[in-house]
């Protein structure tokens, strides 16, 4: 079978090789183009730890002068695919929720004292789920770095467009809220609403597969748990 991946590189990439790993195929069209700002100031004085939400922050983090510093601080993650990252990266005391914002909250506040130190957000410029102000109701100070920011595409490249118009995609995956709101309007910009109607779609979360209930699609699959591999293993199994 044969899939539209439209979660940007170097995740779309991970995602196609996965799906190979299945016996599927992967056409991949990112919607969302991730940019790293390796510069961005953050102070680790008084830091406690470092928290975050996307494998992209990761990968963020990685990118700075002072990761050594940086990956010294035990790393909360909301999900076990970029706690994963987080140790391959270097961090040596990692921390997984494995599944929301509000979980990791509270795990957090059951592993730290809000006394005991400033927590480090490593976050993108648009961020949903406010982490940082659900941490300040427990009592913790929050710094908020914003070392990546994603730029939004909002139509298909040519192979998309031919692959939904001759029905050789079996489906879509959607990573995020803001890829199902690009993925959205490049159904409009292209004019396939009609024809994508029942196309399979698998949504990592309820909140990622929230646009595109709103827009009318009627096969939206959801994890039980916001992670990759359970997201994957929705997919119906190679017939081949």
């Amino acid at each position: 079978m044969r899939f539209l991946v439209t979660r940007p590189d170097p995740g779309a990439a991970e995602t196609a090789r996965q799906l190979a790993g299945l016996g599927h195929e992967a056409l991949v069209d990112s919607l969302l183009k991730v940019v790293f700002d390796a510069d961005v100031p953050i102070s680790l004085e008084g830091a406690s730890a470092v928290l975050v939400t996307s494998a992209n922050g990761i990968r963020a983090l990685g990118r700075r002068a002072d990761f050594a510093a940086i990956a010294a601080l035990p790393l909360f993650a909301v999900g076990a695919t970029t706690a994963s990252l987080a140790r391959e990266a270097g961090f040596a005391e990692v921390f997984s929720a494995d599944g929301a914002v509000d979980d990791l909250v509270d795990l957090i506040s059951s592993h730290l004292d809000p006394a005991c130190g400033t927590l480090v957000y490593a976050a993108g410029a648009e961020r949903t789920g406010d982490l940082d102000g659900k941490c300040r109701a427990k009592g913790f100070s929050v710094v908020v770095a914003e070392v990546y920011r994603t730029v939004v595409k909002t139509a298909f490249d040519p192979a998309t467009i031919a692959g939904f118009r001759t029905k050789t995609l079996d489906g879509a995956l959607i990573y995020s809220a803001r890829t199902a709101d690009a993925f959205v309007a490049a159904v409009r910009q292209n004019s396939l609403a009609e024809a994508l109607k029942t196309l399979p779609l698998y949504a990592i979360s309820a909140k990622a597969a929230a646009p595109l209930v709103a827009a009318g699609f009627e096969k939206i699959a959801i994890p039980a748990h916001p992670d990759g591999a359970d997201l994957l293993g929705l997919l119906p199994k190679n017939s081949d």
